[in-house]
């Protein structure tokens, strides 16, 4: 079970590593909530160990229905606001990413919903007295195909808004991320890979 359990951890953390290390910051605001969505839910008898960090206002918000998905969403805007300031977007620039934002939002969420349900199914196949492999290994297809589709809508995402942006703009906007990324290392973080994510997504909710 433990085996089973931890070979479907990486797939959130794969979509974040794909999108993280070659995207824009003012994209990385929707990579980070639709991927931590994505990640599958803990076993209910183990401590909350989701994409955000150990014991955050988002790590239960992120498992609790709407609740969660309302916070994540705010949090994801406040963020998208400050790399707007940053790079001194202008009305139309804010305009057009921040429904960019929207859209990829509401399109991607029946896919987060998705994603989600079969977690919680592959969690009661493994919690049954007798374990279906078979089974189990239909519901980690169906959850790869989920996360290439939303690993594809986020880049088209990623990529509409840098076209948005000038070259300078893109280059202020990697700038922050690289600093976020810092901070959070230096603070003992775990990175882009890790817990948190490294992109000031735990600082969402926190002391900015």
């Amino acid at each position: 079970m433990t085996k089973s359990h931890a070979s479907t951890r990486p797939l959130a953390q794969r979509i974040v590593s794909a999108g993280a290390l070659g995207a824009l910051a003012l994209g990385l605001s929707l990579v980070a909530s639709t991927s931590a969505l994505a990640q599958p839910d803990a076993p209910p008898a183990a401590p909350a160990a989701g994409m955000m960090q150990h014991g955050g206002p988002m790590n239960h918000d992120m498992r609790s229905g709407d609740m969660g998905h309302g916070h994540m969403h705010q949090g994801m805007e406040r963020m998208m606001e400050q790399m707007l300031e940053r790079v001194h977007a202008t009305p139309e620039q804010r305009t057009r990413i921040r429904a960019l934002q929207k859209s990829a939002w509401e399109h991607n969420r029946p896919l987060m919903e998705q994603m989600r349900g079969l977690r919680q199914q592959s969690m009661q196949l493994l919690s049954a007295p007798t374990i279906d492999f078979g089974a189990l290994e239909n519901l980690r297809s169906k959850q790869m195909a989920i996360a290439n589709q939303l690993s594809r809508q986020m880049t088209q995402t990623q990529y509409e808004i840098a076209l948005v942006l000038t070259p300078t703009q893109r280059q202020q906007a990697y700038a922050m991320m690289q600093e976020r990324m810092k901070h959070r290392l230096d603070r003992g973080g775990h990175g882009p890979m890790g817990h948190g994510m490294g992109m000031g997504m735990d600082k969402a909710h926190g002391d900015q």
